[in-house]
């Protein structure tokens, strides 16, 4: 259940959710976002996904986090 509650609240939800997302995620910095898109693009290939988890992976990668797959700068 915590890799599902994980990956749930790594997909931005539409309003009321969109700017509640975004205010947490802005709480990240640059070093933390790039984690977290790392996590998402790998995490298909490094376990088998089951249920939900997929329609939301693919979607958040998409929508989102890939803005941040770019390096940080000093890493």
């Amino acid at each position: 259940m915590r890799v599902i509650g994980t990956i749930s609240s790594l997909y931005p939800k539409e309003e009321p959710y969109w700017s509640y997302c975004m205010r947490r995620y802005d709480l990240l910095n640059q070093r933390q976002k790039f984690a977290l898109a790392l996590f998402l693009s790998h995490l298909p290939n490094l376990v088998a996904l089951e249920y939900e988890e997929p329609k939301e992976v693919s979607p958040a990668l998409r929508n989102y986090w890939c803005q941040f797959l770019e390096s940080p700068s000093g890493t």
